[in-house]
């Protein structure tokens, strides 16, 4: 076999391995608030904000502070550097990716739904 065809087969092997590698690593998966306090890892949680506590936000430090409950009804508080996202408080449920570190779920993403699609399912 020619050293071109075994470069090719060598370049196309390793690329293959890096691709897998690094989709690995942008993959997280969803878990509930206890595995996130267990593991650490960077998960991501289907939450809905917990009325015992009203969310804060320090414009000067750009935090964001929050409760947050999970469908097993476990709380944490969420700390995220950003602001609020746009209708925080009118979305029913968020996904929220991050880590558990010391005692709250340190926050590197919020996602929310749009409301409109909880009012129009109300009017039906």
């Amino acid at each position: 076999m020619k050293k071109s065809y075994i470069a090719a087969i060598l370049i196309g092997a390793i690329s293959i391995i890096a691709a897998l590698t690094l989709f690995n690593s942008y993959s997280i998966e969803y878990s509930d608030i206890a595995t996130a306090k267990k593991t650490g890892k960077k998960l991501q949680i289907l939450a809905s904000l917990d009325s015992m506590r009203e969310p804060s936000y320090d414009a000067n430090a750009n935090i964001f502070t929050f409760l947050m409950q999970d469908e097993k009804t476990e709380r944490a508080q969420v700390i995220y550097k950003g602001s609020p996202p746009n209708n925080f408080k009118l979305a029913k449920y968020f996904v929220v990716k991050g880590e558990y570190r010391d005692t709250a779920f340190y926050a590197s993403e919020i996602y929310t739904k749009c409301p409109s699609k909880y009012e129009a399912e109300g009017l039906e």
